[in-house]
């Protein structure tokens, strides 16, 4: 312990080991002091980048603002709303409902090894179209809030006005964008008619070669 004589006021002194468990920052307890990450500050720091972004539409930024202060662990990406311009080589899996993409930023992760959040660059993902959304309406925020954990977050298709859910590739088929039922489709990275269609693919292609021969 310790006396500031000009306040008049006690000091705990505290050994170096204190900082493995309560943030240096706000010295708050880390939710997780493994790897360092303390919930106060993130959502200090995702508060003040509310007026660096915006949708354009206060329903959509209210939704993805409650999300990002959801937080409760660094091992969960950020929800996000994100510019149509951000992504490039999109192409159509099914005309107006799916379409394959690459995020050139990509998702913000939590580096374990700095103990800061980066982005993982060229990220592919599967846009999914939100029909009539112009308009926002509780059944559009509804979808986006209880499934938030299979997307990065949300844009706008800047020709149509609609709305688009930016998905996980991990939990949707690449091929015809719908969205895997089981463990084995994301472990084979493609829904069951996706695979049963290629192994027909492959047995047709096979015949005709033998035909050839």
């Amino acid at each position: 312990m310790s006396h500031n004589p000009d306040k008049e006021v006690y000091l705990l002194v505290f050994k170096d080991e204190f900082f493995d468990y309560y943030c240096e920052k706000c010295g708050n307890k880390y939710e997780d002091s493994h790897y360092k990450w303390c919930k106060r500050c993130e959502i200090n720091h995702l508060k003040n980048n509310f007026a660096d972004w915006t949708s354009g539409n206060d329903k959509v930024d209210n939704s993805i603002q409650m999300m990002q202060l959801k937080i409760n662990s660094c091992r969960g990406g950020i929800f996000e709303w994100i510019t149509y311009n951000k992504f490039i080589e999109i192409k159509e899996i099914v005309n107006d409902v799916f379409a394959k993409a690459i995020w050139k930023d990509g998702p913000l992760y939590y580096s374990t090894f700095e103990k800061i959040y980066k982005r993982e660059l060229n990220k592919k993902v599967i846009l999914k179209y939100l029909f009539n959304s112009q308009n926002v309406n509780h059944l559009f925020l509804n979808e986006v809030i209880y499934s938030v954990e299979e997307y990065h977050g949300v844009t706008q298709n800047p020709n149509t006005k609609d709305y688009m859910l930016v998905c996980k590739i991990e939990y949707y088929c690449e091929n015809c964008g719908k969205k895997y039922n089981n463990q084995f489709e994301r472990k084979n990275k493609s829904c069951i008619s996706c695979q049963t269609n290629q192994d027909f693919k492959k047995i047709n292609d096979l015949i005709q070669e033998i035909k050839l021969n």
